[in-house]
């Protein structure tokens, strides 16, 4: 089987910094070693069997010119279908984007949903049948847990981009170590992500409120860095105001972390009731929940053994490979 897997970009690291593509990309190259790997849309080799594509915005040619030659067209990603509080919320794009993106969505061979939430929606409200619901995964043995930590730091990790970070509510987050400070905590905070528009004003902020010392940001980090910063944090911060799926979430519970979440989103069907989960995301409410986790032992170890076990029974990369795999029909 021939597979050309196309992402619309022009940041080419991206397919090697996010594990979603990264993921996606192993689980194809598995079944053709020869995979076609396009950024654009004159990239795409139509003489395969099969066109993989990652997001419904820029999939409307291949759908057009791939069923037009009688090849399967399979999108994925997160639709964000409802998301009013994600930058990309469908229902808040111009009209002739939400008809180009529902096009793909309804002419696809076949659409991948990460996100049970949007699944059932599209499944229970327009009645689709070219959809299937297959999450995200975590290259689980790669992620060693570690249920005893005697360290003094939280740590969040985000792309530090302007808008992701406003998202993932990191001004918040360092807001609420302040508080913590003033009642006289030790904690620190460590930010880590890739590098974007944001890092010399996350820096500044951080600087404006005395918290120099005990804030460190942490950019292009390394996978083992990061591995090893998910195996020692006292706790991990993810108080998004939205999230498609939250793989960032997942591979801290590989870790065994405990974790501070929000409702946004698909979390609440990643993390189960394996985190604490915030109803309002505001430094007071953030710093509450690390206050009250830091103080209840039985329930922080308990978060982490639950953590890691549902990553490992629902969130590994070998069902996300099993169920393409399934899909395209292909016996092994």
């Amino acid at each position: 089987m021939k597979i050309t897997f196309f992402c619309k970009t022009e940041d080419h690291t991206a397919l090697k910094h996010n594990l979603f593509y990264v993921q996606d990309i192993d689980i194809l190259k598995s079944i053709d070693s020869n995979l076609v790997i396009a950024t654009r849309w004159s990239q795409i080799d139509y003489k395969a069997d099969v066109i993989f594509v990652w997001w419904w915005t820029y999939a409307f040619i291949p759908v057009i010119i791939g069923r037009l030659l009688g090849k399967r067209v399979i999108i994925t990603g997160t639709f964000n279908y409802d998301a009013p509080k994600s930058p990309n919320n469908f229902n808040s794009r111009p009209l002739w984007q939400k008809a180009l993106i529902w096009f793909s969505l309804k002419f696809a061979s076949k659409n991948i949903l990460v996100s049970e939430r949007e699944y059932d929606i599209f499944k229970d409200k327009f009645k689709m049948t070219n959809i299937k619901y297959i999450p995200h995964g975590v290259y689980v043995s790669n992620y060693k847990p570690n249920y005893h930590r005697d360290s003094n730091f939280l740590l969040t990790i985000s792309w530090l981009e302007q808008h992701n970070m406003i998202r993932k509510c990191i001004y918040q987050t360092v807001d609420a170590l302040s508080i913590l400070r003033k009642r006289g905590s030790n904690l620190k905070l460590v930010i880590a992500g890739r590098r974007g528009d944001a890092v010399t004003e996350l820096q500044n902020y951080i600087d404006q409120n005395g918290l120099t010392e005990h804030v460190n940001v942490m950019v292009d980090i390394t996978e083992d860095q990061k591995i090893n910063l998910l195996s020692t944090c006292k706790l991990y911060l993810q108080p998004s105001i939205y999230e498609g799926f939250g793989v960032a979430i997942a591979e801290a519970m590989s870790c065994g972390c405990t974790i501070v979440t929000s409702e946004a989103g698909e979390v609440p069907n990643v993390v189960g009731d394996t985190a604490y989960v915030l109803e309002e995301t505001n430094p007071n409410t953030i710093s509450s929940a690390i206050s009250e986790l830091l103080s209840e032992p039985e329930t922080y170890n308990s978060l982490q053994l639950k953590a890691r076990d549902r990553v490992v029974n629902l969130f590994s990369v070998e069902r996300r490979k099993r169920e393409i795999i399934e899909l395209l029909e292909i016996n092994r």
